[in-house]
Parts: structure tokens; C-alpha cells; sequence
């Protein structure tokens, strides 16, 4: 279990998040600020995230992608489930990589086809793949069943050695 660290100066890494106790993915100053903000003031996640910022300093939530999930718009759902989903994005990943890699090549939905997920868990995950330099298109293309056209995807050789 990590051991509670006191942050004190902008950049320094905590292990310690405010909502759930002892962590094991490290925060930035700014996040552990919006955590704590969140869970002593009930303040929605884009609030406090957003004034974390302007009173302390320090990097907005969609500056973190994809170090952390991304989250869209400002009502709030999304970012709430970007926060659920955090502790277990680092395995949800690895299932990914490990699904592209037994299938070679394939599109987001024919990978969550083998992976025993639900899509709405593991589809976000290569957009973060992607954006980390992992997963690559091919330039390929197939229909999925809803009929429409999704990018065929393939482990990068930096996904590969990460596997």
C-alpha cells in the first residue's frame, strides 16, 4: 500500500487520492487539488478540476489525455465516469493491446468481440492506445455490424515491446 505524502510545490507526484484513499496510480498536484476540492466540497469534476487551475495552478483534466481518461463536455457525466473507469484503465489497456495482438489486425468493436468486456469499457481505450503511440491504423477499413466504416487497427512496435 502506498504510504500518504503530503504534496507541497506544483509538479510534485502524490499517492494518495482524496475520494478512495491509498492509490496506486500517482496524481499530479493539480488532480490531488481537484480531489480534494471534489470530495470535501462536493464540487462537480469539472469544477473542481477547473478550479484547482485557477486558484493553485497547474494542468486541466483534457491536458492529461491520455495519461488519465478523457472525458467530454461539461455536465459532468462524462468526467464522473472518466474518474470510475481511472483505476482499472491500465488493465483495460493491457486487455486491449492482448486483443490486437491475438487477432493480428482489427477494428475496435472485432477486439472487444474477444475480449469478454463491454465496449463502452474497452472502445475509449484505443483512442488512448492511439494517442500513447501503441496502436496504429492500418489505412484499412471494415464495415462494423451497425454498418458503419471503422479503422482497422494493429499493435505499434513500441505496443508490442509494452506487451
Amino acid at each position: 500500500m502506498s504510504q500518504r505524502q503530503n504534496p507541497t510545490a506544483k509538479g510534485d507526484r502524490v499517492l494518495w487520492n482524496s475520494l478512495v484513499g491509498a492509490s496506486t496510480e500517482s496524481l499530479t498536484l493539480s488532480a490531488y487539488r481537484a480531489q480534494y476540492l471534489i470530495g470535501n466540497y462536493s464540487l462537480r469534476p469539472e469544477t473542481a478540476d477547473m478550479l484547482a487551475i485557477l486558484a493553485f495552478g497547474g494542468v486541466a483534466m483534457a491536458d492529461r489525455y491520455p495519461e488519465i481518461p478523457g472525458a467530454k463536455g461539461m455536465d459532468g457525466t462524462s468526467q464522473n465516469s472518466a474518474q470510475c473507469i481511472a483505476p482499472t484503465v491500465s488493465h483495460l489497456r493491457r486487455l486491449a493491446m492482448r486483443s490486437l495482438a491475438r487477432l493480428g489486425e482489427a477494428t475496435p468493436l472485432e477486439a472487444v468481440a474477444i475480449s469478454g468486456v463491454t465496449r463502452e469499457s474497452l472502445q475509449p481505450r484505443f483512442s488512448e492506445l492511439r494517442a500513447m503511440g501503441l496502436v496504429e491504423p492500418t489505412g484499412a477499413r471494415r464495415r462494423n455490424p451497425s454498418g458503419k466504416s471503422a479503422s482497422v487497427l494493429r499493435l505499434t512496435d513500441k505496443g508490442r515491446a509494452a506487451l
